[in-house]
């Protein structure tokens, strides 16, 4: 029964080393940088949103981190699309004009 459940254990944790996950976060964040500036470059001089280029410095990061988290656990991944699907859910639908 004990090597059972330690088998289970075992196999929810992530297969990533340290090392690849820096190497990755790494990456995220530069090309979450190349983002940022190619945003500023063709869209910087319209006044199309509220900032929403800043959200590519911390989202891209986060998603990156965030990604590993789900597939070593069904649980956690189970919980997050619940409450993202509250808030999508949650918001009105603007219907007409």
């Amino acid at each position: 029964m004990w090597e059972q459940i330690t088998c289970t254990w075992q196999g929810m944790l992530s297969s990533l080393t340290w090392t690849e996950a820096l190497i990755s976060l790494v990456f995220s964040v530069v090309f979450s940088l190349v983002v940022y500036f190619m945003y500023q470059l063709f869209y910087g001089s319209r006044n199309i949103g509220a900032g929403v280029n800043r959200m590519f410095l911390l989202g891209d990061p986060a998603i990156t981190v965030l990604f590993p988290a789900i597939q070593a656990s069904i649980p956690l991944s189970l919980g997050l699309l619940g409450a993202l699907s509250f808030v999508r859910f949650r918001t009105p639908v603007k219907v007409g004009g």
